[in-house]
């Protein structure tokens, strides 16, 4: 054999050598690398405002090596950035498959909704896919308490020396409460702008009338104020005040200004709108039954209960009226 045949042996067989080291150096190095699948351990979690919660990351099999697995938040409905806190990455040891990351909320002192985040994964290392859940919503639950405002039900009282009158003091809170903002089923009336289905704060509505007792010894003068089987019979008293939360952008305050029963056995409410010129209220109540109009300047709402102690509140086009002014010409053209 010549040297040249020789050389040309040697030159194959280190070929065949260094092939078969690639060969096993990748082996090792996919063995030392498993593909895993990561995913959370519930797809729901919740938290109330300003607290943390510990939201669970698996893998579904030992990583057999240091990894870190990046997380993200997305605010959700009614949240913001400045609503938590960003959440740190996961960081697995080998041998680890369960890591509990913390998401911590930040507080406020605004009465709103809950609000939601949903945390995801973020760009994942190599040989480590997306499993499911892939995603978990958290619920922030709101803590604050709502603002309200208190105030006399009037400016003065008036009493016989003696004599004890009772004041009536009021809270300030919305009467209706949007369950649905759009429209009830079926067509809508031709004259109908918009509509939406509340409910109603019928302890606004039940507020009993003041009452003037008498001294002992002197003839009674007292209203009769024993406690009734059907409480909603009571009207509210006049100078009550009432926020009529109509629409988010129509929110109104109706003064009581008369009350009534009726055959029914309910009641009539009656009053004027604060603040709005030629603003008037009118309210006819009965168990859980309420009816009404509303009328400001140029717009007129009507209440319509729809059973389950749940009403439409409709914004109308009314026709202008007329004073019989057609109906005039008519008998003229005649």
């Amino acid at each position: 054999m010549t040297e040249a045949e020789l050389t040309t042996m040697r030159l194959c067989a280190v070929r065949v050598l260094l092939g078969a080291m690639l060969v096993l150096a990748g082996s090792s190095a996919s063995a030392q690398t498993p593909a895993v699948t990561v995913y959370f351990g519930d797809s729901a979690y919740s938290v109330n405002e300003g607290g943390s919660v510990a939201v669970q990351v698996q893998l579904s099999a030992d990583p057999e090596r240091p990894l870190t697995i990046p997380l993200e938040a997305t605010p959700g409905a009614g949240a913001g950035t400045d609503d938590f806190m960003a959440p740190d990455p996961v960081t697995f040891a080998s041998g680890e498959t369960s890591k509990s990351a913390t998401f911590t909320t930040t507080e406020d002192t605004e009465d709103d909704d809950d609000e939601t985040v949903e945390l995801g994964f973020g760009a994942l290392p190599d040989s480590v896919s997306e499993g499911s859940p892939g995603a978990a919503i958290v619920t922030i639950a709101d803590n604050d308490d709502p603002a309200v405002t208190v105030s006399f039900g009037a400016a003065t009282s008036t009493v016989t020396e003696g004599w004890t009158v009772d004041v009536l003091v009021t809270l300030d809170a919305d009467l209706f409460t949007p369950i649905d903002e759009t429209p009830p089923s079926g067509p809508l009336d031709a004259s109908t702008l918009r509509s939406r289905v509340v409910t109603i704060d019928l302890g606004q509505l039940d507020r009993a009338q003041a009452a003037v007792a008498d001294p002992p010894g002197q003839p009674t003068h007292t209203r009769d104020t024993s406690p009734r089987t059907d409480k909603r019979s009571t009207a509210p008293a006049p100078g009550t005040t009432l926020t009529l939360n109509l629409f988010d952008d129509t929110v109104v305050t109706g003064l009581v200004e008369y009350t009534e029963p009726t055959f029914s056995g309910g009641y009539a409410v009656s009053g004027r709108l604060v603040e709005e010129p030629l603003g008037t209220m009118t309210l006819v109540v009965n168990g859980e039954t309420v009816a009404g109009t509303v009328r400001l300047l140029g717009e007129t709402y009507r209440i319509r209960s729809v059973g389950d102690g749940q009403a439409t509140i409709s914004e109308v086009e009314e026709p202008p009226l007329n004073c019989g002014v057609d109906a005039l010409h008519a008998e003229t053209d005649h």
